[in-house]
């Protein structure tokens, strides 16, 4: 039934444009598009941003996206948030102020594709209410195809798998802003040295981790199968890797194994 609306959420218009953000929800969103729809009627919208994460995910998400340029359009927007108006302040509507911008951009790019509507990959497990990216959304008329079918995270990485997607594995991922305190000014220097720290210890020490910068300097919390094999955790060469850096390692937690 989930599956036969969204099917029907997704032909309702000729032609629709995809926000491709290179995470395993817009990718599933994205082929189900292609497959019903057809690709030449279908195109994948991808901003370029110093917020973009770097390392394995930058790698598997240009990979994508030129594996999807042969089936579908593909279009890459060069898009600088922190020349937005009061964005680099780091507000709590930073999400706002940023969705706003890039969705309506996207829009524009849309419509000269003929495509009536703007979908994203918002799925049925996604909180919200705690995001002000949705408010932008809802603003925008953005389609939340996944989440209006009720389709959730379990059901889209399998159809990922199932489907050879890439990044049907990847750890949920957002923007590098999310790794600093509300309140802390976002700069290009600092959001870099976030990138890099991030794309070194993804290489060769963690595979899920939280990186995040507050008042009180640079923390790291240990995610998902790591987190519960603290022996697969070396905690001397993290601490190592910031000194190499020059920084101090202010907090480094273990995130608390969900309840099954």
């Amino acid at each position: 039934a989930a599956g036969r609306r969204l099917r029907q959420c997704l032909g309702a218009s000729p032609r629709l444009a995809v926000a491709f953000s290179g995470g395993v929800d817009s990718a599933a969103l994205l082929h189900l598009a292609i497959d019903e729809l057809g690709g030449e009627h279908v195109l994948a919208l991808h901003a370029r941003s110093i917020l973009f994460p770097q390392g394995r995910e930058r790698e598997i998400c240009d990979g994508m996206l030129a594996d999807f340029s042969r089936c579908c359009h593909v279009r890459r927007v060069d898009f600088a948030p922190l020349a937005i108006a009061g964005f680099a302040e780091n507000p709590p509507e930073r999400c706002y102020l940023c969705k706003k911008h890039m969705y309506g951009e996207f829009l524009r790019l849309a419509r000269d594709f003929a495509a009536p509507v703007l979908a994203d990959g918002t799925n049925a497990d996604d909180d919200v209410a705690s995001r002000p990216g949705w408010r932008a959304m809802q603003e925008l008329a953005v389609l939340t195809p996944l989440r209006e079918a009720g389709i959730g995270k379990a059901v889209i990485r399998a159809y990922a798998r199932r489907h050879g997607l890439t990044n049907h594995d990847l750890p949920s991922q957002s923007c590098l802003a999310t790794r600093f305190a509300p309140g802390l000014p976002l700069d290009e220097t600092t959001v870099q040295l976030a990138a890099r720290l991030e794309a070194g210890i993804g290489k060769s020490l963690l595979r899920n981790f939280r990186l995040s910068l507050s008042a009180d300097g640079w923390g790291l919390e240990v995610r998902g199968a790591e987190s519960e094999r603290l022996d697969f955790v070396d905690t001397a060469a993290i601490r190592h890797y910031f000194h190499e850096h020059g920084l101090e390692l202010a907090r480094l937690e273990i995130a608390r194994p969900k309840k099954k």
